[in-house]
């Protein structure tokens, strides 16, 4: 009996390093993602890049979603390469 208990609370420890780990690996991505769209965004404002409307995507600041090529490419950029990695 205690040698279950023992290897039950192994296994919620564990799972609950993993869901932690994860979570913090996504947390990271979603940022990344976010600060990616912001720092296009200033970089169009300021004249380094340029900056081409689609009217096909709302703007939500909080998630750093703008409607440019530009920004919406580097954010599926940033979201992809990792899945990407996954894969291969």
């Amino acid at each position: 009996m205690s040698v279950w208990l023992i290897a039950r609370r192994e296994m919620q420890q564990w799972q609950g390093f993993i869901h932690n780990k994860m979570g913090q690996a996504l947390d990271q991505k979603r940022l990344s993602a976010i600060f990616v769209g912001k720092a296009a965004l200033e970089l169009q404002v300021a004249g380094f890049i340029s900056a081409a409307a689609v009217s096909y995507v709302p703007f939500i600041s909080w998630l750093g979603l703008f409607p440019t090529v530009e920004s919406v490419g580097l954010q599926l950029l940033f979201i992809l390469i990792p899945i990407m990695g996954l894969l291969v």
